[in-house]
């Protein structure tokens, strides 16, 4: 073939891309079960899909997460992670400073 035959053909890779995209369910709620081997299985419940016309809600998907670590990259990955890495507020994880009199008063 020559290569002006060559790069008259259309590349095949923008099919794939298109086919291969996955439609992100709307998550209604996450269980997450611990395993006996410290690992953990996540199982995500769906919303039904704003399109469908049946107001059915697509199957629940289950995750398999090998450690703690990859059960937070996974809930990072899924929801988007919370605003200072899921951490309470500074104002929430202080103690409020002890009373002087303790509950000797009440």
């Amino acid at each position: 073939m020559a290569d002006s035959e060559k790069s008259l053909k259309k590349p095949e890779k923008s099919k794939k891309k298109s086919s291969s995209k996955k439609k992100r369910h709307k998550i209604r709620s996450i269980h997450i079960q611990p395993t006996d081997n410290n690992g953990f299985i996540a199982t995500h419940e769906h919303e039904p899909d704003e399109d469908d016309e049946t107001g059915q809600a697509p199957p629940s998907t289950i995750h398999a997460l090998g450690n703690l670590d990859q059960l937070h990259q996974h809930l990072d990955d899924t929801l988007g992670g919370a605003p200072g890495g899921g951490q309470a507020p500074p104002a929430a994880q202080e103690a409020p400073p002890a009373a002087a009199g303790g509950m000797a008063g009440m």
